[in-house]
């Protein structure tokens, strides 16, 4: 809540809409809302499913089975998302090859972040590790100067 203050408050001073603490005030309510259902175990009985199931003709289970232990589920997802994107979103499928590109070019800046965040926390670690050093071994010559 307090980086959403931050940047709603920045925004402000620019002149524009904040927007960041409403929307993560909606944000919570939906996950306060939808947090107990996806944090208890769920146990549901498939007794009338195996029943159906069991009752199809043998000639019939080809074209009418409903058993999904070879079903394609990557094909499914994709599905399910170009249906949201089409039909919840009422997005273009036609700008596909433009998000696709916009998607790459965000790993690529993430992947750059992430070496960069890593060099910089492993220099400041090499750093501080020889600034340590050198101090103990100060410490070290001066006390064998000061014992003699």
């Amino acid at each position: 809540m307090l980086p959403a203050l931050i940047v709603d408050t920045i925004l402000k001073r620019f002149g524009r809409q904040p927007f960041l603490v409403r929307l993560q005030r909606n944000v919570f309510v939906a996950t306060q809302a939808v947090g107990w259902f996806g944090c208890n175990e769920w146990e549901f009985s498939d007794t009338n499913h195996l029943a159906l199931l069991s009752s199809i003709p043998p000639n019939d289970r080809e074209n009418f089975s409903f058993n999904y232990v070879d079903y394609d589920f990557k094909k499914y997802c994709r599905n399910c998302i170009i249906g949201g994107k089409k039909f919840l979103l009422n997005e273009d499928m036609n700008k596909i090859d433009e998000l696709k590109v916009n998607v790459k070019r965000m790993d690529f800046i993430f992947d750059v972040m992430k070496h960069i965040v890593a060099v910089s926390v492993l220099w400041m670690t090499f750093n501080w590790f020889k600034w340590f050093i050198y101090h103990i071994l100060l410490q070290v010559c001066v006390l064998s100067i000061s014992l003699f």
